[in-house]
């Protein structure tokens, strides 16, 4: 058999959603404007920071954690990242795909209102690009947000390099059928190009990466995604690879 596994696991338990506070702004007052802080808009439609420098994980965690989502299908759970604060979502292909076929994907958001975490489920989810062979999928949440959605930043260079600092976060399992949402891990970048058994391109590194943090974001230490969780070598140890930045801009912008 093939010697690749890709990281999904089973369902978990939907959380209610919060009433509504209005468009742009949550039943507290968080406005969009809020959690554009600290960024500003790039070429296209991208975000970047307003300053470039390095970060700690705790802080990096504080500010995008609510940035990475759980994707739920039928089939079970990934993770996956906003962005775009209209709704625009980034995932695998293999976490979306059993909902796709079905039209059953929710996207749970862990939104940071103040110090507190106000999950919601969006049931609005709609397919909008795949690429099964790359294996990234694009979503669009077209309900009305219950809070401001925040956007990661997507490097706009493909500077990372072998050795470089990483982290993931995501939504990892365990053997119970729960997930540990919004987990985050730190690692290097093994090596900066790899490819697999069929030719496409991937970044390997040993972030410590489960089933259920496939579609999750890979961050440099400038806190900008260089990557996303996609698959592992079963069996082996720290042998995890991402999809690389330059093929989710493409993606993004198709």
């Amino acid at each position: 058999g093939s010697p690749l596994a890709w990281l999904l696991l089973g369902p978990e338990t939907k959380a209610p959603a919060p009433p509504s506070g209005g468009p742009g702004r949550s039943a507290d007052g968080t406005g969009e404007g809020e959690k554009l802080a600290g960024l500003t808009k790039g070429p296209n439609f991208f975000y970047l920071h307003a300053e470039r420098r390095k970060w700690e994980w705790a802080e990096l965690h504080e500010s995008f954690g609510e940035s990475v989502v759980v994707v739920l299908t039928e089939e079970g759970a990934g993770s996956g990242y906003i962005v775009d604060p209209r709704g625009l979502v980034v995932t695998n292909y293999h976490v979306a795909e059993g909902g796709w076929i079905r039209k059953g994907i929710d996207v749970k958001v862990l939104h940071r209102v103040g110090k507190a975490i106000r999950p919601v489920v969006y049931k609005d989810c709609v397919p909008i690009y795949f690429d099964p062979i790359i294996d990234i999928a694009i979503l669009e949440i077209r309900e009305p947000p219950r809070y401001p959605f925040r956007p990661v930043v997507l490097s706009q260079a493909d500077d990372y390099t072998t050795g470089d600092a990483v982290a993931a976060i995501g939504s990892p399992g365990t053997n119970t059928g729960a997930q540990l949402e919004n987990t985050i891990t730190g690692g290097t970048i093994s090596s900066s190009e790899r490819k697999d058994i069929w030719g496409a391109d991937y970044i390997q590194v040993d972030v410590a990466i489960n089933p259920g943090n496939s579609g999750g974001p890979i961050f440099s230490q400038y806190a900008e995604v260089i990557g996303m969780s996609t698959w592992q070598y079963v069996g082996k140890q720290k042998l995890n690879f991402a999809v690389r930045i330059a093929d989710i801009r493409e993606a993004v912008l198709a």
